[in-house]
């Protein structure tokens, strides 16, 4: 409860500083990046806790690996965001890295759905 009450919260300000008029400068790129940045590196304290909950299964380290690569995906999409304006494009190089590690994740999700369901715990 407490993780997601972090979480949302964290979107919110991610939200409210985006939509923030005085943020819309050119000059403030990295006071826009760094809340998605915070939000999108909260996930490291569910992985931690999957990973001891679950040590020795090989899909909770895959699913792991997966999360590191997406939080590289935004940590890219962000210092792209946040560099020099390649030709104007750099906010549309950041969405690109956005949906890859948007698509990461969800083959993450996939992993862990698939490990979930061949467990005994799982009853369907």
């Amino acid at each position: 409860m407490a993780i997601t009450l972090y979480q949302n919260g964290l979107g919110l300000f991610s939200c409210l500083v985006q939509w923030a008029a005085w943020f819309a400068a050119r000059f403030h790129t990295s006071s826009l990046a760094t809340p998605d940045a915070i939000t999108s590196s909260s996930g490291v304290i569910p992985a931690a806790h999957a990973v001891s909950l679950h040590w020795g299964h090989p899909h909770i380290f895959v699913a792991l690996g997966y999360e590191v690569v997406m939080a590289v995906l935004y940590a890219a999409g962000a210092a792209f965001y946040t560099s020099s304006d390649i030709a104007g494009h750099s906010h549309q190089i950041f969405h690109v890295f956005v949906v890859l590690a948007a698509l990461v994740h969800s083959v993450a999700t996939l992993v862990i759905m698939d490990f979930r369901r061949e467990s005994v715990t799982c009853a369907y």
